[in-house]
């Protein structure tokens, strides 16, 4: 590890928006001063070193929120520290989006996954570890070696994610860390992550399995073109497009959008899947307030949309209908 001194350090503060979501602030140049918030959520302390980016997460209850009103904010240098050199430990024995979980009595290694409209999951590769949680908080530690960063990431968790006493698997509880990072703007640019599918919580629900008819989506007849003046046809053939009803990322109001094209298109779609999902978002944002589709987002997130949300998602999708023409840059409606 090199001695080296940190190239950036910065703390954030999770609080609720005027707008019913969350989102981080930058305080770190109120470090030293008394925390400006009264109800805040969390806090986050970055630090970029050289070979790793740490992150230290912790979670508050109101009444830790109401003790950290009165003290002055601090930057965790101790845990970041501490996450900087078990990452340094870490990365000669882990591949390219490898993960390692740690707590202080098991460990666990998964795979992180990542679809093109960067909605992340993290897959099982050792047997799930299922722990029953505590009345203190739960102290989890997250190392990824990111394909998209060239480096480690490290991210340290501390908080309560559910009710003491209820069992629940550790990638779970890792999956919820990293969602609420996504809502950090610097860990998205970072990650390459936009959210973070968060697992169904063991024995106390269950993966709902919709109807097509509660679903919404729409197949797209699309045909591709190469770039230039006098473009070629490439493919043609239909991609569906599904909004992602399970999750979404509240803090940008975005919602999540699935496309699979067909097999006509299947080989050639990589290039083009930017400026359809760019498409798709505008489409959305054509026939929704900014208000709006938060609202949807924060809904989904919860799992308390209705069939009025689907609905209208799926009246707003119908433009879609006639068609698409694509290059790798530009659309063109039918």
């Amino acid at each position: 590890m090199s001695n080296k001194r940190p190239r950036k350090e910065a703390l954030f503060v999770l609080v609720p928006s005027a707008e019913g979501s969350v989102e981080y602030h930058d305080v770190t140049s109120s470090v030293g001063k008394k925390m400006p918030f009264k109800n805040a959520k969390s806090t986050c302390g970055m630090r970029v070193s050289e070979g790793v980016v740490s992150f230290s997460l912790l979670q508050m209850t109101k009444k830790t929120a109401a003790g950290m009103a009165d003290k002055e904010m601090m930057i965790p240098r101790g845990p970041l520290s501490r996450l900087e050199r078990r990452a340094a430990e870490l990365a000669p024995s882990l591949g390219d989006d490898e993960v390692f979980l740690e707590t202080d009595s098991a460990t666990q290694k998964c795979k992180l996954t990542k679809e093109t409209n960067g909605v992340g999951e993290l897959e099982s590769v050792d047997e799930d570890i299922v722990f029953e949680l505590p009345r203190e908080a739960v102290k989890l530690s997250i190392y990824v070696k990111s394909s998209v960063l060239g480096r480690m990431i490290a991210v340290g968790f501390i908080g309560y994610p559910g009710k003491p006493g209820n069992t629940d698997k550790m990638r779970r509880i890792a999956s919820m860390a990293l969602f609420s990072l996504t809502q950090l703007n610097h860990f998205r640019v970072i990650s390459g992550l936009l959210t973070v599918t968060v697992p169904a919580a063991v024995r106390y629900a269950q993966v709902y399995v919709r109807k097509s008819d509660e679903k919404a989506l729409i197949e797209v007849p699309v045909t591709l073109f190469t770039d230039g003046d006098e473009p070629d046809v490439v493919a043609s053939g239909n991609v569906m497009v599904e909004v992602n009803l399970d999750t979404a990322n509240p803090s940008t109001g975005r919602l999540i959008y699935t496309l699979t094209p067909d097999k006509d298109l299947k080989d050639h779609f990589e290039n083009y899947a930017g400026i359809m999902d760019a498409t798709v978002t505008e489409v959305i944002e054509k026939s929704f307030t900014p208000e709006e589709i938060n609202s949807i987002a924060v809904d989904i997130v919860l799992g308390e949309l209705g069939d009025g949300g689907v609905k209208r998602l799926n009246d707003a999708l119908v433009v879609l209908n006639s068609g698409l023409n694509l290059t790798p840059k530009m659309r063109q409606f039918r």
